[in-house]
């Protein structure tokens, strides 16, 4: 007589519904440009979704654009660029830290998941 619950050799991967890594990950930065001008100034946020080569771009272009532009007022000097500088500085990181993460991800999901597919 067999036994209907007999084990078997081959388990289920309990990793089988995690989704795919995308091919190219998507990522998102908030950019931050001043620009001081004597008695004035102006800021802008700018938010950018897209490959991380394209948000890094968005970032060098906004760090480029507060160290030759953002001096040139009194509250610039003392506060303002600083501010923007800081706050470009720190979406860098983000911004590595998810690439990172998403190295990650691909890495552990083609390890776990994608070569146990069928």
């Amino acid at each position: 007589m067999s036994e209907p619950f007999a084990p078997t050799n081959q388990q289920a991967n309990p990793y089988a519904s995690y989704p795919p890594p995308p091919e190219v990950p998507t990522f998102q930065v908030t950019t931050m440009s001043h620009v001081g001008a004597l008695i004035f100034w102006f800021n802008q946020r700018r938010t950018v979704q897209g490959s991380y080569a394209q948000c890094d771009s968005a970032l060098r272009s906004a760090q480029t654009q507060n160290l030759i532009f953002g001096w040139w007022s009194f509250f610039s000097i003392l506060i303002l660029n600083w501010v923007t500088l800081l706050h470009n500085s720190n979406a860098r990181k983000r911004l590595n830290r998810d690439a990172q993460q998403a190295r990650e991800y691909a890495l552990w999901w083609h390890t776990y998941v994608g070569t146990n597919q069928r």
